[in-house]
């Protein structure tokens, strides 16, 4: 199957990375190794077929569709702005919600047919990428307002949405036919 997508260049991908082992796992109290079973969180940064996360927001699934969008855009430089990180312990997914999604230089609004914009950050046990969507529509069993400095205490099943303080600044190319 074919998709449209804002694919993140190695910077993005690695910030995002970044913001969800060390601040949201780490703060969560879970860990990528420890001796106690329960600490770790199980989270990977790829896909059952190895493919890297996270690496896209989802524009169209099959061609491009210019009815959501100009095509002049294609192969040309976007923002996303992500304001929130979703973790689903239940599924195996956490995920960014995605505010905005725009040209470079912020003047064009990159639409999604999806309900919910989002980018997949990493996966546990079976999960598969396409899960993201269905974390968007759950009402979290627990929110809170995310900054480096808190502790946001157990959490071992459900839904967590943290809405981060302030947006976070995603770069990469829109890309047809991946």
């Amino acid at each position: 199957m074919t998709y449209c997508a804002v694919v993140l260049d190695n910077t993005s991908a690695e910030l995002l990375k970044t913001l969800f082992r060390l601040g949201v796992l780490r703060h969560l109290g879970l860990e990528e190794e420890h001796s106690d079973p329960s600490k770790r969180h199980g989270f990977v940064f790829y896909t059952k077929n190895g493919d890297p996360l996270p690496h896209h927001m989802t524009i169209c699934l099959g061609e491009f569709d210019t009815k959501l969008n100009t095509l002049d855009m294609l192969n040309e430089p976007a923002c996303i702005w992500i304001d929130s990180i979703w973790i689903d312990l239940d599924l195996g997914v956490a995920c960014a919600g995605v505010s905005d999604s725009t040209s470079l230089d912020g003047e064009v609004e990159v639409r999604s047919s999806n309900k919910h914009k989002h980018v997949t950050i990493a996966l546990k046990g079976n999960a598969k990428p396409f899960e993201s969507n269905k974390v968007l529509e759950k009402t979290p069993d627990e929110s809170s307002d995310f900054e480096c400095d808190c502790n946001i205490g157990p959490f071992t099943s459900g839904v967590l949405k943290l809405t981060l303080n302030s947006r976070v600044r995603l770069t990469g190319i829109v890309r047809s036919n991946l």
